[in-house]
């Protein structure tokens, strides 16, 4: 019996994900590069462990075909941040700012 950590999940190839050199793409991984500048207030301080959410645009600047340890093929996208803001939590409540505070405090 193998160790469940050691275990790797095989995704099924899918039709919506064009082959590469006539071979089937198993699945797609997007890596995000770059810096980009959060557009928010110069006064908002983020603490150690704060949760924040954002949203962005990205653009792809990538695309490269890779094989796994197993063998599968998959499709790398490399994207770089053109704009990102934060995003409220509950867009409905109009304190929400998007940041979850960390319980310690922070620095």
């Amino acid at each position: 019996m193998s160790n469940p950590a050691t275990v790797h999940h095989i995704p099924q190839p899918t039709p919506d994900i064009p082959r590469f050199e006539g071979r089937e793409v198993s699945y797609v991984v997007i890596k995000i590069s770059g810096v980009g500048k959060v557009q928010m207030e110069e006064t908002t301080v983020f603490s150690m462990d704060d949760l924040v959410r954002l949203v962005g645009e990205y653009r792809c600047v990538g695309v490269n075909f890779k094989e796994d340890r197993d063998g599968q093929i998959y499709r790398e996208q490399t994207v770089v941040p053109k704009e990102i803001d934060t995003c409220p939590w509950d867009p409905d409540d109009p304190t929400d700012t998007g940041i979850l505070r960390a319980p310690t405090g922070g620095f």
